[in-house]
């Protein structure tokens, strides 16, 4: 029960003190507000069962910069590079091509 009441103790004096620090002197309200948007992302992933058997483990790595201008439109592109094996799926074309490998069409 005391570690409940600390970790909630904790967490409001945390959530607090990131209010406080949040605030402006200016009239946001009134005052249009040119701002930049940098993010960067990463992550890995671990499929299960069949995926794993088929793409292993692959990661992501991405970038986004963006910027809203004072008439509130958004602009921005991201860049996200997915990293893996090589997909390997036997068979995947077999019912399209003949025994001696072309590619059946009409």
């Amino acid at each position: 029960m005391n570690s409940t009441k600390s970790i909630f103790s904790l967490t409001i004096f945390l959530f607090a003190s990131t209010v406080t620090l949040a605030q402006t002197t200016r009239d946001v309200a009134s005052t249009p507000l040119r701002t930049p948007h940098i993010s960067m992302t990463t992550g890995g992933f671990l499929p299960i069962a069949d995926l794993n058997t088929r793409y292993g483990a692959f990661a992501t790595v991405g970038a986004s910069f963006g910027i809203k201008t004072e008439s509130n439109k958004y602009l921005g592109f991201r860049l996200t590079l997915i990293t893996g094996a090589e997909a390997q799926e036997p068979d995947l074309l077999s019912n399209l091509l003949t025994p001696d490998g072309e590619i059946i069409d009409n």
